[in-house]
């Protein structure tokens, strides 16, 4: 299984972070991806620097024969066409695309899977239950219920299905 996650909170080239996310989708589609299943839309708070809008997030299952070095390249691909600048680690973005999993592999160096963030970021985990109730963490075999479930309240009331 192939997943990946998407979060948006500047507008941009598509428009608003909402618009971005759903053309998004289209451009995946065009550079040899299948979406086979997509979350629900989330609006989230921002991680890193304060004073930032909050996010639109969901994630994706993916059909693909691309392998998880040259998916990563496709996805920086679309960031870029969708305006995405890399000037200030966890700001504000138009459009932001990680692989979060690829078959379970653990993969480390430039690439890093399961995505290193993944058990902590409820904007990750509550999209996540929406396309693969099933997954569980190659590394840990928690799954993404036990994961979700190992944040704290306040965390997860803060993300909000649109």
């Amino acid at each position: 299984m192939i997943l990946v996650g998407i979060g948006s909170n500047l507008s941009g080239k598509a428009g608003s972070p909402i618009e971005t996310v759903k053309e998004s989708l289209r451009a995946m589609q065009t550079r040899g991806m299948t979406i086979l299943t997509c979350s629900d839309f989330y609006d989230t708070p921002p991680v890193g620097p304060s004073g930032q809008g909050h996010y639109v997030n969901a994630v994706v299952r993916l059909g693909s024969v691309i392998g998880p070095h040259g998916l990563l390249r496709e996805l920086q691909t679309i960031e870029n066409q969708f305006g995405r600048q890399r000037s200030v680690k966890w700001g504000a973005r138009t459009l932001d695309l990680d692989v979060l999993d690829w078959h379970g592999h653990l993969v480390h160096g430039r690439l890093n899977l399961p995505h290193p963030e993944i058990s902590r970021r409820g904007f990750v985990l509550r999209p996540l239950m929406d396309v693969a109730p099933e997954w569980r963490h190659p590394e840990t075999g928690l799954s993404v219920r036990a994961l979700w479930n190992r944040l704290s309240v306040t965390e997860r009331l803060k993300i909000m299905k649109l």
